[in-house]
């Protein structure tokens, strides 16, 4: 009876949170039907975006403002200074006249709506556009011109702001890892059902740590011959990753199949539902890997992207996959080998 209360206290709350988007999206159909430009801080704000007219200028934070503050304006305001500006010449990266975004954002809207109720084929179909799009978009990089145009110095600069917000997602991956983890060991070994040790096998952690571990160092080979140039040896070195990475595929996928075929399934037992969904997660990051592997690899073939760009993918790349096998290690150290030996 308490769940039943809760959750119809909730669901009243989502009704009004519903009705209240509703009237911002009212408020937005309403603005882009008047077409009035509006000045910037109409309303005496305090942060940043209140300096930004309505439409937006092409030019907008360029340079960008230097933010010494929490309300960087409401501080101008208050000293009657005008506000500080970086002193830099790289251009932006950032397009301001694009519907990809919102496109994109709409999609995955669609796909995750479509997971919570089982709609499959909706979420098969946008999961595909969505991946198609940033595919179609990472061939044909719009930020040629851009490193063209920037000198040695912004660029480093702006790789540090790449690096660093790859860094934040890497921090949240290693969260969700975090927490499959602390629900393995939770529930392993589980109260009913198979145990680890009956169900694991020596063999094929072996295999699949080789292969893995082996293409980090194979991929570091490859990026030394990139900076030295040497394109042959970048070539098979990069070949060799990801032959690698397909490997430790395989003999997961023969894992998994072997595992369910003994009835070993992941609605077994709790052991076993969180063995899936932590080794399983590790090998869609694997397979997602690849895939970018091979995207890059096609980049470098077609040689039309600056080697300062393209140098800056494979190294973001390579933080990756060096991430996806150390999170292998943890999983041989937590999940496999404490029941093996």
């Amino acid at each position: 009876m308490d769940c039943l209360y809760f959750n119809f206290i909730s669901t009243i709350g989502a009704f009004l949170m519903g009705i209240g988007m509703l009237f911002f999206v009212w408020n937005i159909y309403k603005t882009y039907q008047s077409g009035k430009a509006v000045r910037a801080d109409c309303w005496d704000g305090r942060t940043l975006e209140w300096t930004v007219p309505s439409p937006p200028t092409k030019e907008l934070f360029d340079p960008p403002p230097v933010v010494p503050a929490i309300d960087p304006l409401w501080d101008s305001k208050i000293n009657k200074k005008p506000l500080s500006q970086a002193d830099q010449t790289r251009p932006s990266p950032v397009s301001t006249k694009t519907m990809i975004t919102p496109v994109l954002a709409g999609m995955l809207f669609i796909f995750s709506l479509s997971m919570i109720y089982h709609w499959f084929y909706p979420a098969i179909l946008t999961a595909a556009v969505t991946l198609a799009v940033i595919i179609i978009l990472s061939c044909k990089d719009k930020r040629k011109q851009v490193y063209q145009e920037m000198s040695g110095e912004d660029n480093k600069e702006l790789f540090q702001d790449k690096r660093i917000g790859f860094f934040l997602y890497l921090i949240i991956d290693i969260t969700m890892f975090a927490i499959l983890f602390a629900t393995y060991f939770i529930y392993t070994p589980g109260s009913i059902g198979p145990k680890p040790e009956e169900v694991f096998e020596t063999k094929t952690v072996i295999l699949s740590s080789v292969f893995l571990l082996s293409s980090s160092a194979t991929l570091h080979y490859s990026e030394v011959q990139y900076r030295k140039k040497q394109s042959g040896r970048f070539y098979i070195g990069w070949s060799l990753t990801a032959l690698l990475g397909l490997a430790f595929l395989r003999v997961e996928i023969d894992e998994f199949h072997k595992y369910w075929t003994e009835g070993y399934q992941i609605d077994t037992n709790v052991f076993l539902a969180s063995f899936y969904v932590l080794v399983g997660l590790h090998a869609a990051h694997v397979t997602f890997g690849l895939g970018w592997m091979m995207q890059l690899l096609t980049q470098w073939r077609q040689a039309k992207l600056p080697s300062r760009l393209y140098m800056e993918k494979q190294k973001i790349f390579g933080y990756y996959w060096h991430f996806v096998d150390s999170i292998w290690v943890f999983i041989v150290l937590i999940v496999y080998l404490p029941y093996l030996i």
